[in-house]
């Protein structure tokens, strides 16, 4: 985003110097006065095309925040279902060394477990993929 605003703040120099190069050659009665307001046309389309690029940036830059915010919201839902898996896991293991439970319920809960490990792991991923796919138009895009 600063090299947007670095141009247009190049274009504005430019275009201001211009009209005052303009402004001086039209009082002193001569000069090139279509050659310069051809310029400074030129130079305000690219000023206004730099500022819908910035403008897209940003649209972009907010996407990505609010995916991103959503899925640190169902990261964070599936963090707090494999914690309470793991305790009760726990606990299933502690009533097995007691004799209090059989082992077929101990295999149930670790298979939940497993299964919520596995989901957090895919969102994990998801959530990379989605940062790479908004890097590598940016790593494309040409420098100014």
């Amino acid at each position: 985003m600063s090299e947007i605003s670095e141009l247009e703040e190049r274009l504005v120099s430019a275009m201001a110097r211009i009209k005052a190069a303009l402004e001086t050659r039209a009082s002193e009665g001569g000069g090139d006065s279509a050659a310069l307001e051809a310029k400074i046309s030129v130079l305000e389309a690219e000023r206004e095309a730099a500022r819908v690029a910035a403008e897209a940036t940003q649209e972009a830059l907010d996407s990505t925040k609010a995916q991103l915010a959503a899925s640190d919201a169902a990261t964070a839902e599936l963090r707090a279902t494999v914690e309470e898996l793991q305790s009760a896991n726990a606990d299933l293991r502690l009533a097995a060394s007691e004799g209090l439970t059989d082992a077929n319920a101990i295999n149930k809960a670790l298979a939940a477990d497993l299964a919520a490990l596995q989901m957090a792991r895919a969102t994990d991923l998801r959530d990379v993929e989605a940062l790479l796919s908004q890097i590598a138009p940016a790593e494309e895009a040409p420098h100014a």
